[in-house]
């Protein structure tokens, strides 16, 4: 019997043949066009929908779609199974991507934790409330500028800041194919038509340092009061390491014998693939040894499930004790000060920071000079903590 859209209707339920591969099957409620084929030897059935949203013409036309895939060895099954998968590529909303972009960008990056905790709290506080129910397919340059605006003139490091975070996201998105396009967060060429360049909006201020005998006040006060987070930061600061650095600081790292302690290669921040060795003062050993060891981490604690609290709170502390905007960096610019008036030899201060060195001093590279950092350390130490403080709060 021919099936035409005249009479499928009135068709008793069965499967009909509607032409080579296409086939209706008819019951009470409902026909469907069913497209039946033979692929690497074996039965395949493909829907094609159903009448009267499907008309047999329209069957016929799929069908014959279907037909030109298989002559060119291309299963129909699985171009469905990749439309469906563009289609639900295509449908996400930015929030949705956001985090699985943010966990392969961390991977791919290896960045520290510290470094994800800054990814985030951009996110959070300034792409998401803008973003976070937009399809990231449809977003546009202009959805771009509406996150960056408010913070342009006001906030430009933060903004420059989030815009190459918004790169590297939609850099992926196409890489994946969840955005086709142009990046709308590049700057070149883009949006830097539309505002102003950072260099010329932002005047860059020195992240504020302690002067000698206030860094020497906190850490004081930091001692007496004995909690991870304080610990960290007396140990930051005895060792002029960056946050990055010491806030997941293990036991394993410590070398108490010959009174060094080993940064792993993946919380370097020049990421040089090799440790590097930071000589422990007398200060920083007497600080360890005051620490009761309760997880691998050395400044963690069971009310933080023994986890490193160092990252999430070491800055905050220090701005609050101090009643002022200085930071870990500023501790750092202290040393470096203090290095300068000490007459310390340059090269042998900058690898105290774990600064990469100019290549005239290109012999130092090879050379971490540990033993010529020990007593610049034990003298820092010496300056800002004296170790009679240490005895008196054991």
């Amino acid at each position: 019997m021919q099936v035409t859209s005249k009479n499928i209707g009135l068709l008793p339920d069965g499967r009909y043949t509607i032409e080579t591969n296409l086939q209706v099957r008819v019951t009470k409620s409902k026909a469907s066009f069913i497209f039946r084929y033979q692929f690497a030897g074996r039965r395949r059935d493909l829907s094609l929908g159903s009448h009267p949203t499907v008309t047999v013409t329209a069957a016929k036309q799929e069908a014959a779609k279907c037909r030109a895939l298989l002559a060119r060895g291309i299963d129909p099954l699985d171009v469905r199974a990749e439309h469906r998968a563009e289609h639900a590529r295509r449908a996400l909303d930015f929030a949705s991507y956001a985090e699985h972009a943010l966990e392969t960008i961390f991977e791919l990056k290896h960045l520290s934790e510290a470094t994800k905790v800054s990814w985030r709290g951009p996110m959070k506080n300034h792409i998401l409330p803008v973003l976070r129910h937009k399809l990231v397919a449809d977003i546009t340059v202009q959805d771009i500028c509406e996150v960056l605006d408010p913070l342009w003139e006001k906030k430009t490091r933060i903004a420059s800041r989030i815009r190459g975070q918004l790169e590297a996201i939609f850099t992926l998105a196409k890489r994946e194919g969840v955005y086709i396009g142009e990046n709308p967060a590049t700057w070149k060429g883009n949006l830097e038509a539309y505002f102003p360049p950072p260099a010329r909006v932002h005047r860059r201020e020195h992240q504020k340092a302690y002067t000698i005998e206030a860094l020497a006040d906190q850490l004081k006060a930091s001692l007496r009061v004995d909690r991870p987070v304080h610990n960290a930061f007396v140990f930051g600061v005895l060792t002029a390491t960056r946050q990055a650095e010491f806030n997941d600081a293990k036991w394993s790292e410590i070398d108490f014998e010959h009174k060094v302690w080993t940064v792993p290669p993946e919380r370097r921040k020049d990421r040089k693939p090799e440790p590097f060795r930071v000589p422990l003062s007398d200060q920083a050993i007497a600080l360890l040894k005051r620490i009761t060891p309760e997880s691998e981490y050395i400044f963690s604690g069971s009310y933080y499930n023994n986890r490193s609290v160092a990252r999430y709170y070491v800055s905050t502390m220090v701005q609050y004790a101090s009643g002022s905007t200085a930071t870990m960096h500023g501790c750092r610019s202290t040393f470096r000060d203090w290095c300068a008036r000490e007459g310390i030899d340059t090269a042998v201060a900058e690898k105290c920071l774990m600064h990469s060195l100019k290549s005239v001093q290109a012999a130092y590279q090879r050379d971490d000079l540990l033993e010529r950092r020990r007593p610049v350390m034990q003298q820092w130490a010496d300056a800002i903590l004296p170790m009679s403080l240490l005895s008196d709060h054991k």
